[in-house]
């Protein structure tokens, strides 16, 4: 989902442009493109799409409270991690072209955009552990689970990754 401001020129709130960024990335996705007005007018709605991104997002910033010895959630917390990482990762390389498989291994994400950016190397290397958190802490009853002082590194280091990859992207398709 790509939310756009309500004023938005009508070529920037459809799917389009969108749709052509993503030729050739090999990425199979569907684009829904709504205005900021449209999307808060859903985010009452508990099963929509708004609310759940909402909800969703709200637990990356839970992480912020994990501190104190509280460790509820923190699973969610590392795993939502990860997947900001890959998230920004895909981003970064949907928008400089080349293809990558699918792969939630921030380590292979992490060197194909080195080889784009090299000063994010020393940034990926960091966020490379990260990639067991796609899939470690996700069925219950395995015996180990994250500390909170893993979900906050693990929260500090995709922040610093998004912002990193944010700073990289051109000013017109930034949110």
């Amino acid at each position: 989902m790509l939310v756009v401001a309500d004023d938005a020129p009508a070529e920037q709130r459809r799917s389009r442009l969108a749709y052509q960024v993503l030729w050739g990335t090999g990425a199979a996705a569907d684009v829904l493109v709504w205005t900021v007005t449209e999307s808060e007018s859903r985010l009452g709605v508990v099963a929509s799409l708004p609310a759940t991104i909402m909800r969703e997002g709200r637990l990356l910033h839970a992480a912020r409270g994990v501190s104190g010895g509280r460790d509820q959630g923190v699973e969610d917390i590392a795993f939502h991690a990860q997947q900001a990482v890959e998230k920004a990762l895909k981003t970064f390389l949907t928008w400089h072209g080349p293809a990558f498989r699918k792969t939630h291994n921030l380590v292979e994400l992490g060197e194909a955009s080195s080889e784009l950016d090299p000063s994010l190397e020393a940034l990926l290397r960091c966020a490379a552990p990260l990639t067991e958190y796609a899939w470690k802490f996700r069925y219950p009853g395995l015996p180990e689970e994250p500390t909170a002082e893993e979900a906050e590194g693990a929260l500090g280091t995709a922040s610093q990754v998004y912002e990193a990859v944010l700073e990289r992207l051109p000013e017109e398709v930034r949110l």
